[in-house]
């Protein structure tokens, strides 16, 4: 049974489907600099391009978004709630949706 305490964790906010659609995209971008703009010309080129650039870019964001959770919990802990800091952080760590 869903009830309105549990339709929260259920639903997709607007960051978790950006941070989707960018984890989709990616990969094909990858893609067509390797094979344009990189001028790779083997499959196993390409691949290993493209492994190696998401490779960073995953560990790139795991640690913006550890970086955000440490600015938002130490924002609620030194500035008080209702600080224009504090909110800003807030929506950052929002955005990037660790």
């Amino acid at each position: 049974m869903l009830d309105a305490s549990t339709s929260h964790y259920i639903s997709l906010s607007p960051c978790v489907l950006y941070s989707l659609t960018i984890i989709l995209i990616l990969p094909n971008i990858f893609y067509g600099v390797a094979l344009h703009y990189e001028d790779r010309k083997t499959s196993s080129d390409v691949q290993k391009s493209i492994i190696g650039r998401y490779f960073y870019y995953q560990v790139i964001h795991s640690h913006i978004c550890d970086l955000c959770c440490l600015c938002t919990i130490f924002s609620n802990i030194f500035v008080p709630p209702n600080a224009k800091a504090c909110q800003y952080l807030h929506h950052c760590y929002c955005w990037i949706n660790s």
